[in-house]
């Protein structure tokens, strides 16, 4: 697969996650990049981040305050949280339409999100098993996208008018079809991930299991990440 370039005409990108951490250890180096280059980008997390990490007192808040935190160094200035609990997350109509409101808002020309078929993915011989939270996020994102956030007969009047992404580029992917060069933004996708001090386990950290995992690629000199791109509109 050739590392490509990012495009340059978007002028507005969301990123929706199921956790904290997850836009920046799968696509943070692109959207630091989208960032840099004026950009404006939201970052939606889905869950508290209940359940990621050990021993520390109030873990969503420190979670929350860590993703605030990785955000601003994308270059990223509005985090809107959602708030269901870690875990628990499912494709709900009340999580579609939260998302629909949030699409219509932020007139995004570019979405990225969990790709919802993600059950695991193989590295080697090592297999890496998907998160149900991602697959939910994935989906119901999705499920706002198309038939829901660009029509008037969905959700009518939430959010504001219909809106539809001109691309949906899907991460956390077992098979993906695009590879982008990040090199002008991967100093802060691991600035971003170190920020998540209370995800920091053994073997590296997060930065180092984004590398094991294939959420950057390339080489050193350029490094890229993986996606599944899909192009609705020109």
């Amino acid at each position: 697969m050739n590392i490509e370039q990012i495009p340059d005409n978007f002028k507005r990108a969301l990123s929706i996650s199921a956790h904290p951490d997850d836009s920046e250890f799968s696509a943070g180096g692109t959207l630091a990049h989208l960032a840099k280059t004026g950009v404006k980008v939201t970052l939606v997390v889905c869950t508290d981040g209940g359940k990621g990490g050990r021993d520390v007192d109030n873990i969503t808040e420190v979670r929350y305050q860590e993703q605030e935190a990785a955000a601003a160094l994308l270059g990223i200035r509005k985090v809107i949280r959602l708030d269901y609990p870690d875990g628990e997350l499912t494709a709900s109509d009340d999580f579609r339409d939260r998302l629909i409101e949030i699409i219509r808002q932020t007139t995004p020309d570019v979405i990225f999100g969990h790709h919802p078929q993600t059950f695991y993915k193989r590295h080697g011989r090592m297999a890496y098993m998907g998160h149900s939270d991602h697959r939910a996020a994935g989906s119901a994102m999705l499920d706002a996208i198309y038939p829901r956030a660009g029509s008037p007969n969905f959700s009518p009047g939430r959010g504001g008018d219909p809106w539809s992404p001109a691309e949906v580029w899907l991460f956390d992917c077992e098979k993906p079809d695009h590879l982008v060069d990040v090199s002008q933004g991967f100093s802060e996708k691991i600035a971003a991930l170190q920020a998540h001090d209370s995800q920091q386990g053994a073997g590296g950290g997060l930065a180092e299991g984004a590398r094991r995992l294939g959420h950057y690629l390339g080489s050193d000199s350029q490094p890229a990440e993986p996606f599944v791109r899909l192009i609705l509109r020109r």
